[in-house]
């Protein structure tokens, strides 16, 4: 869990700039497998909108996996910000975020792809 959380701040953040420096990585061994649980912040003006959001997720998660493989030979499960599904996100652009006195929410059905 340590070496996750060292190699997202120095290494990942290379590749993946949205990520940002407050990671928390829990983990769960049973039996032959190990589950780890990441809470990543991500950098809003670094993510384009919610498709790229999760782009990153799915980015991030198989680091985690290709890295776990160089400490273990479990089977890795691999959770990132479990907070966030496709099915309904929140998201503030940045334009919104650059105006915070007018700054306004925009919920998208992923299903559909739709402003709700």
């Amino acid at each position: 869990m340590y070496n996750t959380e060292r190699q997202m701040v120095t290494n990942f953040k290379k590749d993946l700039p949205a990520i940002g420096t407050d990671i928390k990585v829990m983990g769960m061994r049973k039996n032959h497998s190990i589950t780890l649980t990441v809470a990543c912040a991500m950098i809003g003006k670094h993510v384009n909108d919610q498709d790229h959001y999760f782009q990153i997720k799915d980015e991030l998660k198989g680091k985690i996996l290709d890295l776990s493989g160089k400490y273990t030979d479990r089977e890795v499960e691999i959770f990132v910000n479990t907070g966030t599904m496709k099915s309904l996100v929140l998201f503030i652009s940045r334009s919104q975020a650059l105006q915070p006195r007018w700054a306004t929410m925009a919920l998208w059905d992923a299903g559909t792809g739709a402003m709700v």
